[in-house]
């Protein structure tokens, strides 16, 4: 018998990944006329994993879910809608949608409603990609609508329809009443986008290595670090860690990826190279107590032992702190001491 998939608990843990924005009323229409706002939506919709369906210059993106009776009812729909329009299903959701985004045609999307095709495709890796790809897509377009002041409560109704207008862009919570409308409503020629970049994302595999020397990330920056749903320049942000937050480090991607823990097991991806060097510094401190003193000038109290670590605070010129050890990192030579009460460690330079 074979083992039962994963697909359908990582994409239920994902789906909520975000539970800071806002969802949309069923039957909502909203326009995105901010230029800029309404780009950067249309690119992370082109960046996703989807099943083409018919050809013409009108392209409607649809984020559905294959277990749903509403994308079901529009699928069947669509069937007749007639020329000029290509449809691009984008799945999100459980039932088949493997094998969707590994045939990505009108026929697997099909075949995943009528439940005749099994969930992982022939390649169950990048099918997990691609569907993590495409629930962050549905996030991020979600988290910006939200900001502009579209949407209220926080479910998110399958299908939402997606195309430019000669206003912006436009969204659909729900499939329009009259279908007529996506025969002539999107701009022809106004997305040029094929796909590849969703292939090439979810086509990047990576490895995880375990974070040696840093437990968490602690934004000190006085900005919001993006974080993003795959360690992938293209793959889209799906939430803010603001100024002054922190989240359990559990891994380092390549030599500039920071995967961060946003709990249940839901991961997130930052680029910050500096701390991903200091996850996997690898060095051992040899025990020797004492005080050290700041004689003549302050000292830099790092977090870790080297240059770039970020600075915990400055012990004034004449101050002592109690040190606890020593550390050899290539030529130089640290001072471990005591930074804070609970045992904390900071590093100094000698």
């Amino acid at each position: 018998m074979p083992m039962p998939s994963a697909l359908p608990v990582l994409l239920l843990s994902l789906l909520i990944l975000v539970p800071s924005a806002q969802g949309m009323q069923r039957g909502a229409v909203y326009d995105v006329r901010d230029a800029a706002e309404a780009q950067a939506m249309m690119e992370t919709l082109q960046r996703t994993v989807f099943a083409t369906d018919g050809s013409g210059e009108r392209t409607v993106y649809i984020l559905y879910s294959t277990g749903c009776g509403w994308s079901q009812r529009l699928f069947a729909d669509t069937r007749g809608l007639g020329e000029g329009v290509q449809l691009r299903w984008i799945p999100v959701g459980t039932l088949a949608a493997g094998r969707v985004v590994s045939e990505r045609d009108a026929d697997a999307v099909g075949a995943a409603f009528a439940g005749g095709r099994g969930e992982n495709g022939p390649d169950p890796a990048f099918s997990r990609r691609a569907l993590t790809l495409n629930v962050g897509a549905l996030r991020s377009l979600q988290a910006g609508l939200a900001a502009l002041g579209h949407g209220s409560g926080r479910s998110f109704h399958f299908p939402t329809l997606v195309w430019a207008t000669e206003e912006g862009l436009r969204v659909s919570s729900g499939a329009p009443g009259d279908l007529s409308v996506l025969l002539k409503s999107p701009v022809p020629g106004a997305d040029n986008g094929n796909g590849e970049a969703g292939l090439e994302i979810a086509g990047s595999t990576f490895e995880t290595k375990p974070s040696l020397r840093l437990e968490r990330f602690d934004n000190r920056s006085d900005e919001s670090a993006s974080l993003k749903i795959l360690p992938h320049d293209l793959a889209p942000v799906v939430y803010e860690l603001e100024a002054g937050q922190s989240l359990p480090v559990t891994g380092v991607v390549g030599e500039r990826w920071l995967e961060l823990d946003l709990g249940n097991g839901r991961s997130v991806y930052m680029d910050d190279r500096n701390h991903a060097e200091l996850a996997l510094l690898d060095y051992s401190v040899k025990r020797k107590r004492g005080t050290l003193t700041a004689e003549g000038e302050p000292l830099r109290i790092l977090s870790h032992p080297h240059a770039k670590a970020p600075e915990l605070f400055t012990l004034d010129a004449g101050y002592q702190i109690e040190s606890t050890g020593e550390v050899r990192v290539g030529d130089r030579r640290w001072v471990e001491v005591r930074a804070y009460r609970d045992g904390t460690p900071g590093y100094v330079a000698r």
